[in-house]
């Protein structure tokens, strides 16, 4: 189906060979142009709330929009199931693209009324430019799908240019999804572990681990180029295993040392809270490493929380039955669904570190993240705040009565050696400690 209003075109079913013809064919009319990819990042969940058969309504509306905002000459196709397809002529340089771009991104603020609902959408956008990025035409539609690649790992609505710098990164990101199959078998996953200070006391009262790959080619990865990769092919269920194995292990080793009361902080997903044999092999691993359950805290992310079945919150009780307790990691950034609090089983609740980065600076940061302290005070919840990194920061903190917190201020992810040198060393074990005296004052 082909519509065509004004100068527009929108192509809703085309085959590849009629696709590859017409851009050659526009090749040599055309002396420059950009190819965008717009990925609807909300499109399945607008779905959800409008039922499916509103789908295509929501997806023409935006289209319509879209063509409104850029205001001349192009075509759009749709692309996929979310992605649409916009070429747009005549742009002679980047800063051309970048005025059009602005204005198709502010769809992000506006708002289409369906089915007595008011639905906001969030796009997201990689733009590649011909012949400036490349004269090859299938190079420049691909540099589009990389810019795009980019755009959509930020949380938020945003829009990315190819740049070379992008290859090289998409063809890293190619070669681990390669190598990830293998990092299991050759026990290339190890953990770093995060210090926790009690500002009170102002010393280490726990640690967090962090999974790492030590990569053979490119080292020490974090989980931000490979745990989407574990997600996808099913990994995650053994590797969370290896990692609770690998934390215990560190917990009794530490205790051992002297570190009596030291606790152990361990991230669960989702999949692994599905598992029918999960809550068996945690209570086989607390036997073979004779760790106590009260020095396991388990860390889920709200979305997890939000998304969770009843065979999730099943397995959140068994857990909590079992003396470990359970945080919600990343609170506050989901905050429009807070009714979690009262129907999953938790113990308490980690402070996204977005809402403490700044908070010396915004007071709507510091009102929003006191608020969200007496709250969970109110609901005999523990609190820990994430992202400390300046002494600024950790007064306000101390302001707003938060004991438990974690961050850069304190110390940075350490393997095991280093954190046993930190243990013995840190200021943080001590009695008398400058950073907190000094922000006492």
């Amino acid at each position: 189906m082909t519509i065509k209003k004004d100068c527009y075109t929108y192509n809703f079913n085309y085959s590849i060979h009629n696709f590859d013809e017409f851009m050659h064919k526009y090749v040599k009319e055309k002396d420059s142009f950009a190819i965008c990819l717009l990925n609807i990042s909300n499109l399945g969940l607008c779905n959800y709330i409008l039922e499916y058969k509103y789908g295509n309504v929501l997806l023409h509306n935006v289209i319509n929009r879209v063509r409104y905002y850029i205001n001349q000459k192009a075509y759009i196709y749709k692309f996929g199931g979310d992605v649409l397809l916009l070429i747009i002529p005549n742009i002679k340089c980047r800063d051309n693209a970048v005025k059009i771009i602005k204005r198709i991104m502010s769809i992000n603020d506006d708002v289409f009324l369906l089915a007595g609902k008011k639905i906001r959408i969030e796009i997201k956008l990689g733009v590649s430019l011909y012949p400036y990025d490349n004269a090859e035409l299938h190079d420049v539609f691909k540099y589009a799908g990389i810019a795009l690649n980019c755009a959509n790992k930020k949380y938020e609505s945003a829009y990315e240019f190819f740049n070379t710098g992008m290859y090289e990164n998409n063809a890293m990101e190619q070669k681990i999804q390669t190598d990830i199959q293998d990092a299991l078998i050759n026990h290339e996953f190890i953990l770093y572990y995060q210090p926790q200070v009690n500002v009170d006391s102002g010393k280490v009262y726990g640690v967090e681990a962090l999974i790492r790959w030590n990569h053979p080619e490119f080292g020490i990865l974090t989980p931000s180029y490979f745990i989407d990769g574990i997600e996808r092919n099913g990994m995650i269920r053994e590797a969370g295993r290896i990692v609770f194995y690998m934390a215990c292990l560190e917990i009794k080793k530490l205790h051992s040392l002297g570190y009596h009361d030291l606790i152990m902080s361990v991230n669960l997903s989702i999949k692994q809270l599905e598992d029918d044999f999960f809550i068996t092999f945690i209570k086989n691993i607390l036997k073979i490493t004779q760790v106590e359950t009260k020095y396991i805290n388990f860390e889920i992310t709200e979305r997890t929380v939000i998304n969770s079945t009843e065979k999730v919150t099943s397995a959140l009780k068994s857990i909590k039955d079992m003396g470990i307790k359970i945080f919600v990691d990343d609170f506050g950034t989901q905050y429009s669904f807070l009714n979690y609090l009262y129907s999953v089983p938790i113990d308490g609740i980690k402070i996204d570190r977005s809402f403490v980065n700044g908070i010396d600076k915004s007071e709507k940061k510091f009102t929003i993240v006191r608020h969200l302290i007496n709250l969970a005070k109110d609901l005999n919840l523990e609190v820990v705040a994430e992202g400390m990194e300046t002494e600024q920061q950790l007064k306000c903190l101390e302001k707003v009565n938060c004991s438990n917190v974690q961050g850069f201020l304190f110390g940075k992810p350490l393997n095991p050696n280093d954190l046993i040198n930190f243990m013995k060393t840190s200021k943080f074990n001590k009695q008398s400690n400058s950073i907190f005296s000094e922000s006492k004052k």
